[in-house]
């Protein structure tokens, strides 16, 4: 019988993670997020640029390449390698071997990067599939309850692939090999943990809608006393909340990871990160 992770032990875990490297891993979501704002700026520079100040801007962002790529091509590889530089440091005890470490991080850096794409691609393609089929099923049929199934059911399998998906890249960090052995590898570990891992994702997700209402509801009022206008204060509010998330995601990604090890291969979790050393 399968031995399954607990999705309580995650969470405390990745609280334990917090504690132990907090100044390592506020360090890398601080670059995480400013690969993120230079993507962003490089985007609207484009855009700004490059399309006619006629046309309007929700428009322009929905059809120009520069809009639908600049952030990810500008931002990726910065927050690519702070993403596997958080993994690093929540595998116990690379710290005190620093420039090997990063060394070896630099080494994977290739790897990592040909595993995440071709995961994103997969979701991707789901999201490009939906997309499509929602433009056409939207011409001939006019019920709503029939396209919110469908964008019910897309919903799901985002989840279900996202959970397949879910250890590939503390395993393409960690365990030294390319990139279809790190998917592999995920899929190995997620046997019989997907659906936990799902709920592990929705209670991240409902956390972050909830911290994103409380926010629209503070924001303004706050904004106010410190003298910003209220979208100011409310873009600022939504951008630490989503940046709270990408942390959050981080944290239980790994602790999943280390449960799931110890699980599979019958280890530590402190030991987790070096099984292919």
């Amino acid at each position: 019988m399968t031995e399954h992770i607990a999705i309580g032990a995650v969470y405390a875990r990745a609280w334990v993670l917090f504690r132990q490297r907090f100044i390592w891993l506020i360090l890398l979501n601080v670059l995480q997020t400013v690969g993120m704002l230079i993507g962003l700026f490089l985007r609207e520079f484009f855009l700004a640029t490059s399309v006619s100040p006629n046309a309007p801007s929700y428009y322009v962002l929905a059809i120009h390449p520069a809009g639908a790529y600049g952030l990810p091509v500008a931002a990726g590889a910065l927050f690519l390698f702070a993403s596997m530089g958080m993994v690093l440091v929540m595998d116990e005890g690379r710290t005190t071997r620093t420039s090997s470490a990063w060394g070896s991080l630099l080494r994977r850096f290739v790897p990592v990067l040909l595993a995440v794409v071709l995961c994103f691609a997969a979701l991707g393609f789901i999201l490009y599939g939906w997309v499509t089929l929602m433009e056409s099923l939207s011409r001939y049929f006019a019920s709503r309850i029939l396209l919110l199934g469908l964008s019910l059911a897309t919903l799901v399998l985002l989840i279900t692939v996202s959970a397949l998906l879910f250890a590939t890249l503390p395993a393409a960090v960690l365990e030294r090999g390319g990139p279809f052995k790190a998917i592999r590898r995920s899929f190995s570990l997620t046997a019989g943990q997907r659906w936990r891992i799902a709920a592990i994702i929705m209670l991240l997700l409902l956390g972050l809608v909830i911290a994103f209402m409380i926010m629209r509801i503070i924001a303004p009022p706050l904004g106010a006393t410190l003298g910003l206008s209220s979208s100011t204060t409310v873009a600022i509010a939504i951008w630490l909340a989503y940046d709270l998330f990408l942390l959050m995601l981080s944290l239980l990604v790994m602790a999943a990871y280390q449960q799931m090890v110890r699980l599979k291969d019958g280890i530590s979790a402190e030991d987790a990160g070096k099984v292919f050393e």
